[in-house]
Formats: C-alpha cells, sequence, structure tokens
C-alpha cells in the first residue's frame, strides 16, 4: 500500500489479475495488521524489513528477545538432561553456532573411524610375482 501507493482496491485488483480472490475488506484488515504480522512472524518481518526500514530498530529489539528466549529454553532443555549426558564434550558442542556442528560431526566421526581401523590387528604379506621382494601392511 505505501510502497507502490496502491488503495486496497486497487491491491485487490491485482490480486485478482494474478488469479487470487481477494476482497477490500480483506485487503484492509491485513494492511491494518501489519504491526500484528511484524510482531508474530520472522518470514513477514524479513520481508518487510527489505521494503521498508521504519521498524529497523523494532527489529532488532525482537531478535534479541526471541534470541534470549530460545537460550532459556536450551537452559531447561539441559537442565533435564540426565547426569551423563552433561559431560564437557557436550557443553563445548552446544554452544556452537549450526553451521559449525557439521564440520565437527564430520571430524568427531573419522576420529571414531580411526579408532576401528587402529583396533584391527592385521598383517597382509603381499609379494611380487618375481619373489625378489616384498612387502607388509
Amino acid at each position: 500500500m505505501d510502497f507502490n501507493y496502491m488503495n486496497d482496491r486497487q491491491i485487490a485488483e491485482f490480486f485478482l489479475t494474478k488469479g487470487i480472490t481477494r476482497t477490500r475488506v480483506a485487503v484492509f484488515h491485513a494492511v491494518s495488521k501489519v504491526d500484528i504480522y511484524y510482531l508474530n512472524y520472522s518470514d513477514f518481518r524479513d520481508v518487510y524489513n527489505v521494503y521498508f526500514d521504519d521498524k529497523a530498530e523494532e527489529s532488532k529489539e525482537l531478535d534479541n528477545k526471541l534470541m534470549e528466549k530460545a537460550k532459556d529454553a536450551s537452559d531447561r532443555a539441559v537442565q533435564n538432561l540426565p547426569h551423563f549426558i552433561k559431560d564437557d564434550l557436550y557443553f563445548l558442542i552446544h554452544k556452537l553456532p549450526l553451521d559449525k556442528r557439521d564440520e565437527i560431526y564430520e571430524l568427531v566421526n573419522l576420529r571414531v573411524k580411526s579408532w576401528d581401523w587402529k583396533s584391527k590387528d592385521k598383517c597382509e604379506i603381499i609379494e611380487s610375482s618375481d619373489g625378489l621382494s616384498s612387502r607388509a601392511y
């Protein structure tokens, strides 16, 4: 409405050209609830911030509150874990950002596989066809 200088009738007509039926009343109510959508839906907030910068400060405050809530929820989840899971490794991995966890998983997975490989006591002697050299693996 503000970005394209359109009223509710023009917005309804625009939707109709796209094959979507929206009445003027529905458009009016949706536009009047922009603040509610902004507060409750992060996807809406992200798109809104692309076109408008009037709520940038509010967006930062909301993101901080959401991060605090997520941290509190994860702290409560940790408190409910059995004591044998709460070791140093768990807390180290728990603090990592999600994009780094995949890399750590691969490293730990390789280490576990190397333990399996190292624990196999297996020796194979391969002799060459001419019988001159031999090599043990």
